[in-house]
């Protein structure tokens, strides 16, 4: 999990959310959001389930962002399109509810 926090930042940023209001929607610390999204801590798979709730993106389609990521070398901008795609797919389907 190299490029994780990469990931889900961007998707935090593409629903235009705040680390706090993100944490509170986990439960957890907004410290630890940051922490994750610098690739200074790896989430726990139960903290990933929770960041791919919270973005209601299956947690499946992150861990294939990040290894799509590492495996072409995606610049920032390939990045933030490729996540931005995946995010726009899952928006209206209510994976979670």
């Amino acid at each position: 999990m190299k490029q994780i926090g990469k990931i889900l930042k961007l998707l935090r940023v593409i629903r235009e959310q705040s680390v706090k209001d993100l944490a509170e929607e986990m439960g957890c610390a907004p410290t630890y959001i940051c922490d994750v999204e610098s690739n200074r801590k790896k989430p726990a798979h139960d903290m990933l389930e929770r960041f791919a709730k919270a973005n209601n993106v299956p947690c499946w389609e992150i861990l294939r962002l990040e290894e799509e990521l590492i495996k072409n070398d995606w610049s920032y901008v390939q990045t933030v399109m490729e996540v931005a795609k995946t995010y726009q797919k899952y928006k209206s389907l209510f994976l979670f509810e």
